[in-house]
């Protein structure tokens, strides 16, 4: 019998690993399997897209940014756009979720309210025949694609660090999409609860995956201690008196996802450095690095720019593979690749890998991407085996409507 379940498990696996070749397509999920997509969304931000071991779905982030035709000098806008960004990753969770036919989202994740995170209001009569408000981004996504549970980090009063509703009519939206969908017992939602690591759990056979976890780690300033569910805060509205109040980053929601030996880190737009001037709280990075701890895989934090990834930041989480989730010229910032392309700040290989990389870069740190970086265009895709011994990084043509493979690295081992 050993023998037997054995045979099939090496059979599956020669069977995903003969699809990821180049110029075939990703073969589909399977269960034991932890997928991590990074969507290129173009121009819009950031998204990605988990399937866990047990199939349980997670939507962290879909950016949806109202652009000037014009600003493509700076911004790599996609050239061939015929779908709308909630398309585009409607088109796309359908492809890769466990349920092609009637697929649902478990958990729908916003680390913070940005527009490159959950959008923004592109036509003011765009409106949901299933509520009264606007859509765009993570609301659009919904109407074609239910949530079980929507996660962010301000639900319910929705006050901090000042009235959100009134801070951006954006958000407001948002908020009523929210409110409609739980009232009307379409949809759960709740705030991130830093500290613990019961709150996104798996939903389908959580006992056939007892390594599988993610541990909330920060968010609205408050951090994981690393002990317990204790936390510590770094944002008090007292530190406010006289200084600007954080912005959007500051209070981004970040997580650790480990399975097995396979540890990755998100973490939003979490910034690492403190401006002349600023408020203490100005470096959250250096906070969550310690409880973050080393990881396989990391998501650039703040897409890369110059105020990321700071030198203790990436010398505590030391990564072997970095994912860029990047639509601007400045992402990812030339200081910054530096930075994590440096064996003085931890040793051995790294490589990068990005969704979208402006043009631009090419021309003033075309040697530092050649160093570092093995994709600059695509979908990417971390498919982590069963167990998390090791794991795999599949390249995806974002201009392919089957979403071809580009490239294939790995495998890598995990810690």
């Amino acid at each position: 019998m050993k023998i037997g379940t054995l045979f099939i498990a090496s059979l599956l696996i020669c069977r995903l690993a003969a699809g990821q070749e180049k110029g075939a397509t990703l073969p589909a999920w399977k269960e034991g399997y932890l997928d991590i997509h990074f969507i290129n969304i173009g121009e819009g931000g950031n998204a990605s897209f988990l399937v866990m071991p047990d199939g349980t779905t997670m939507l962290v982030d879909i950016g949806d940014m109202k652009i000037a035709p014009d600003a493509k000098e700076i911004i790599h806008i996609k050239a061939n756009r015929e779908k709308t960004v909630p398309e585009l990753v409607e088109k796309y969770v359908r492809q890769f979720h466990p349920d092609t036919k009637k697929p649902v989202i478990d958990y729908a994740l916003i680390t913070h309210f940005h527009s490159d995170h959950f959008g923004e209001i592109h036509d003011s009569a765009n409106i949901s025949t299933k509520g009264k408000y606007n859509l765009f981004g993570i609301t659009a996504l919904y109407d074609k694609i239910p949530f079980g549970t929507m996660i962010d980090r301000a639900y319910p009063d929705y006050n901090f660090p000042n009235d959100l509703a009134v801070a951006d009519k954006s958000i407001g939206e948002y908020i009523k999409f929210v409110r409609y969908q739980v009232g009307a017992g379409h949809m759960q939602a709740q705030k991130f609860k830093v500290g613990v690591a019961d709150q996104l759990v798996l939903k389908k056979k959580p006992a056939a995956y007892p390594g599988f976890s993610i541990r909330n780690i920060c968010g609205n300033g408050v951090i994981w201690t690393g002990e317990k569910e204790l936390t510590t805060s770094i944002i008090h509205p007292s530190s406010f008196a006289g200084s600007p109040i954080p912005n959007e980053n500051h209070l981004s929601n970040g997580m650790r996802i480990s399975y097995g030996n396979f540890d990755y880190f998100t973490g939003g737009d979490l910034p690492g450095y403190k401006w002349p001037y600023s408020a203490a709280w100005d470096d959250v990075e250096s906070h969550v690095a310690p409880v973050i701890g080393p990881v396989d895989v990391a998501c650039f934090n703040h897409h890369g720019w110059l105020d990321a990834q700071n030198e203790f930041y990436v010398r505590t989480v030391r990564p072997r593979v970095w994912v860029g989730q990047v639509w601007h010229a400045s992402q990812p910032g030339e200081e910054v690749l530096y930075r994590v392309a440096s064996t003085v700040l931890y040793p051995g290989p790294r490589d990068v890998f990005t969704t979208n990389m402006h043009d631009a870069n090419f021309r003033i740190q075309d040697f530092l991407i050649e160093k570092v970086c093995k994709a600059t265009y695509g979908h990417i895709v971390v498919r982590v085996a069963p167990g998390g011994k090791t794991y795999k990084v599949v390249v995806l043509d974002p201009d392919d409507a089957q979403y071809k493979v580009k490239s294939v690295f790995g495998p890598y081992e995990s810690r």
